[in-house]
């Protein structure tokens, strides 16, 4: 019953809040998500992201002072970086041991999974993975800001960003064989 993962997370991704995820010390994905819309930032690069915008349900790819218009559908691509997705694939492994916020998992012949529940509101805070076959550990901790206050801001274009239409990934320029380069207008992709 209330021992499996799924439960503690169903309302994970509903939250409002930004998670920085960090993996064996290293920012791996800054996430922002509020009332269906939500911001990946790449740990990279502070001024590459992807933006969902659920209101005008707008999904951007912003390097710079550019942003390419991508086609909403490609969103699932990218939302394998929420907190949510990251702890899903687990969702149905019952708890071998629970101790109040933490807890434990036993994955046989793979390993173990350590989970703590010590964030705001209770939210996953840290998650440690053991490799049976190698001994290997893997710590990931998730850093939590604005739970409750996320700034609408953030999953609008800033100022001086020029938006331009795209289909698909890079910018909206497409090259020509044998040429320059032509503007990419959406359903008039060249084959």
């Amino acid at each position: 019953g209330g021992d499996n993962l799924s439960s503690q997370i169903e309302g994970l991704k509903s939250q409002e809040m930004t998670v920085e995820v960090v993996s064996n010390g290293k920012t791996t994905v800054k996430w922002s998500q509020k009332e269906g819309s939500w911001r990946w930032e790449d740990p990279s690069s502070i001024d590459k992201y992807i933006i969902f915008n659920a209101k005008k349900n707008k999904l951007w790819e912003v390097s710079g002072n550019t942003a390419t218009e991508l086609d909403t559908s490609m969103s699932a691509q990218f939302m394998g970086f929420s907190p949510e997705s990251l702890l899903k694939m687990y969702s149905m492994l019952p708890a071998t041991n629970r101790t109040g916020d933490t807890w434990e998992f036993n994955i046989p012949g793979q390993g173990g999974l350590t989970i703590e529940f010590k964030g705001p509101q209770g939210l996953p805070s840290k998650m440690v993975t053991s490799d049976a076959s190698t001994g290997k550990t893997d710590v990931t901790e998730f850093k939590y800001s604005n739970v409750g206050s996320v700034p609408d801001s953030l999953f609008e274009l800033p100022a001086g960003v020029t938006a331009t239409p795209g289909s698909g990934y890079g910018s909206g320029i497409q090259t020509v064989p044998g040429g320059g380069n032509i503007p990419t207008v959406p359903g008039s992709e060249v084959p």
